[in-house]
């Protein structure tokens, strides 16, 4: 496409720079003296209804509307080329959430199902990969009313964008006390803008440890900040 709009563009700059002499070889021959080629154009114009030089400056007419029309098209597709590529969801990032816990405990140590409201941060790296974007994210939750205090840790994060919205699954290891251990859950994040989304995600993990049984499921909602 945008060689043959720089083809018609060359052409159309070509018609243009010789559109003056064409301009005044048409005044000449319309104004001409020379008695053969004024009879000959009265002559072709009272038979065939043909006028040379209006013909002439017809062809110049669609030569400069050629022109014009391929700089339009060079520079839509100068436009298109521009445009960024990729999901939406890849490059760095950081982030701010906030959201509920609800933890317990059994076994040497019992505590009941209890909520606690914690603010958390987040920041990671995404990249495209086909139709899947793939990642690491570290992110620490200040959860300290839950069996297993405040949490930090890493996640593998996987998504699929779908436009402006990415569902994910995230696995990976957190631990601060009482020891380190498996985490994981499952978002969805939303795009409000090129550089800023929002996210809502559930997120688990369970320890064992000196005959305690501690488990943590986590439900919030996060702002994040593409750079």
């Amino acid at each position: 496409m945008t060689c043959i709009c720089k083809q018609l563009f060359w052409h159309g700059l070509r018609a243009c720079l010789e559109l003056p002499a064409q301009r005044d070889k048409a005044a000449a021959l319309s104004h001409s003296s020379y008695g053969p080629l004024r009879t000959c154009r009265i002559e072709l114009r009272a038979y065939w209804g043909y006028d040379p030089i209006n013909h002439m400056l017809t062809d110049m007419k669609l030569l400069v509307a050629a022109s014009l029309m391929s700089l339009v098209c060079i520079a839509h597709a100068g436009s298109q080329e521009s445009q960024p590529t990729g999901s939406g969801f890849s490059g760095p990032y950081i982030g701010f959430k906030f959201g509920v816990n609800l933890s317990n405990a059994s076994g040497n140590m019992n505590t009941p199902t209890h909520s606690t409201i914690f603010p958390g941060l987040a920041a990671g790296y995404g990249f495209d990969l086909g139709q899947f974007m793939i990642g690491g994210e570290a992110f620490a939750d200040f959860h300290h009313g839950s069996t297993t205090y405040k949490d930090a840790g890493a996640d593998l994060k996987v998504g699929m964008p779908l436009g402006n919205v990415m569902p994910y699954a995230r696995m990976g290891l957190t631990g601060s006390w009482p020891d380190t251990r498996w985490h994981g859950g499952f978002g969805v994040e939303y795009k409000l803008h090129r550089q800023i989304s929002l996210a809502g995600e559930w997120t688990s993990d369970s320890s064992r440890h000196e005959g305690t049984q501690r488990r943590n499921n986590s439900f919030t909602a996060g702002l994040m900040y593409y750079f």
